[in-house]
């Protein structure tokens, strides 16, 4: 927890360096990240709140990339907070404007997301298409999600 802790002292100082520097971009990034720390940290509701302050940030400089990211961050604490519809609808728009942009892995960003999703939902084969459509991506890419999506596929009842 200690590193998390540092984490964020450090997001706060790039924060205000980027705010010195008049950088939205740089405000906006910083803010995406600052909720990724709070997601680490089990805390949905700060969570959000940078999320949300980083999409509008996003929004102004029109960077759709950020926005994705972003709004997929919003639907990482709408299913920690235990919304999974939610998640699904937020993860559903950041799909659109990944696959709008050709932004492969923000794709399988958002399908392992909707998979988690529909899983807990209880919607089985929906969460499978979900995570072979992310571990598709994810191989074609290279990434090393790969593993985390051939886990989850295994882990869901035979179908």
């Amino acid at each position: 927890m200690k590193r998390y802790a540092s984490a964020l002292d450090h997001g706060h100082e790039a924060f205000a360096i980027m705010d010195e520097l008049g950088s939205r971009r740089g405000q906006a990034h910083t803010l995406d990240t600052l909720g990724n720390v709070h997601l680490q940290l089990g805390e949905p509701d700060p969570a959000t709140d940078y999320f949300r302050r980083a999409l509008t940030a996003f929004r102004e400089t029109g960077e759709r990339s950020g926005q994705a990211w972003s709004i997929n961050g919003l639907g990482e604490a709408a299913q920690l907070s235990g919304d999974p519809t939610a998640a699904l609808d937020l993860h559903l728009e950041a799909l659109t404007i990944a696959t709008q942009d050709g932004n492969r892995h923000q794709q399988a960003r958002c399908h392992a997301f909707m998979g988690r999703a529909h899983q807990a939902l209880g919607a089985t084969d929906a969460a499978r298409n979900h995570f072979e459509q992310a571990y598709l991506i994810y191989t074609e890419l290279g990434m090393p999600e790969v593993d985390e999506m051939r886990a989850h596929l295994s882990g869901l009842p035979a179908g």
